[in-house]
């Protein structure tokens, strides 16, 4: 490369390799396991409310809790990653929502409950936010569009999984939800793993002025040698607005996106968090309201996928 251009514009040009792959499922098990952790609740609930005999107030408090919590993280995330860079931030995520389904799995009483799923919706909004827009900086633009949405794709399954385990061990004993809560701690153990494969942004490192370090990101992901002469700041990165400035030049983009992601998510979340219970309360078994909510959980599969291979392919076609 003879000329010098933005890492951005850098990346364009390159093809996708091992790396992208690996961190495609990076994000994706990120996705995979705090949805499995929102849905983990949707299973307890029945349990919890005869074991520590739960009034439907404190059963909803406790069914939000998580949602509280997630917006803290998911309003805070973006700022942090900013300043401190993504892929830390993303990893402190899945170390809080893990700590916390520990916590769950230990919890005693209503209050312990409700803090400790306030917590992990601390850490779930934190990571959940951030994965997208850092796994992504990595990526041709071309590819984008179905690399993110292939990886949010991982929900559905995380809610599938949810279902299974809360099937397999819930029901099983007392203390069958103290297990679930447990399994989904485990992701904990991942941690090293995404710290040896993942690397901080190169577009980030390059908006800070740290064009050693990008340049050295991309010989590494690349395999081949890269100067820092060979790329640029993208100066539009380095001047971050401020909040004020952001809503006033945003402001139609985002209410449009954010009243679009309220309605959705409000029926989606309010249908799945229940559904569980609405089965029990209606005559059947905890054993077979987990189990009638597979099929619904299942369906959810060739929506998010066949979104993820559509969004580029119809962006092509209207271009």
């Amino acid at each position: 490369m003879t000329d010098s251009k933005t890492v951005s514009a850098f990346i364009d040009q390159c093809k996708l390799n091992i790396f992208h792959y690996r961190i495609f499922f990076i994000g994706g098990s990120g996705y995979f396991f705090d949805a499995m952790d929102v849905a983990s609740i949707s299973f307890i609930l029945p349990v919890l409310k005869t074991q520590w005999h739960l009034s439907n107030v404190q059963l909803g408090a406790i069914g939000s809790a998580t949602f509280v919590g997630y917006i803290i993280g998911a309003l805070s995330a973006g700022t942090f990653a900013d300043r401190y860079g993504r892929k830390n931030i993303m990893i402190v995520g899945l170390i809080l929502y893990c700590l916390s389904a520990f916590f769950c799995a230990l919890s005693g009483s209503f209050y312990q409950m409700l803090a400790a799923r306030c917590f992990g919706g601390l850490g779930i909004g934190t990571e959940s936010v951030i994965i997208a827009p850092f796994l992504t900086e990595f990526v041709p633009q071309k590819y984008r569009g179905r690399f993110a949405g292939g990886m949010s794709g991982f929900i559905s399954l995380g809610f599938v999984a949810a279902a299974i385990v809360g099937y397999l061990t819930v029901p099983v004993s007392p203390s069958g939800w103290r297990i679930f809560f447990g399994i989904c701690g485990l992701p904990l153990l991942l941690i090293p793993f995404w710290k040896a494969v993942l690397e901080e942004s190169p577009v980030w490192l390059a908006s800070r002025g740290r064009l050693p370090e990008a340049a050295e990101v991309l010989s590494r992901i690349y395999r081949k040698t890269i100067n820092s002469t060979e790329i640029i700041s993208d100066t539009k990165q380095l001047s971050l607005p401020h909040w004020g400035e952001f809503f006033r030049t945003q402001h139609s983009a985002m209410l449009a996106t954010s009243g679009l992601s309220f309605f959705l998510m409000f029926g989606y979340y309010a249908f799945f968090t229940w559904l569980p219970q609405l089965l029990v309360m209606s005559g059947e078994s905890v054993s077979s309201g987990i189990y009638a909510s597979i099929l619904p959980f299942a369906a959810q599969i060739p929506g998010y996928f066949g979104a993820a291979w559509l969004i580029d392919r119809l962006g092509a076609l209207r271009a």
